[in-house]
């Protein structure tokens, strides 16, 4: 059975940007639904930190090396 690490190194990878996804829907969802007036200029900073550490995560030559190189993997 083969090892798969650079498939798996994708699947955790994207994963944790899943759960980024889903941090910024909610922080998105209460900015408009709950937060108290004034909240808007911090959160605004937090989502837009939020969505850079996401590109900075996706745009690393890792996750291009990783996907070139699970190309050759034997994944079934």
């Amino acid at each position: 059975m083969t090892e798969n690490k650079n498939y798996h190194q994708l699947t955790r990878t994207f994963q944790r940007l899943s759960r980024f996804s889903h941090l910024s829907a909610i922080a998105g969802w209460d900015m408009f639904a709950m937060m108290p007036p004034g909240g808007s200029a911090a959160r605004g900073e937090a989502l837009a930190e939020l969505g850079v550490l996401q590109h900075q995560i996706l745009t690393d030559k890792k996750v291009g090396e990783w996907l070139q190189n699970a190309l050759q993997e034997e994944l079934n």
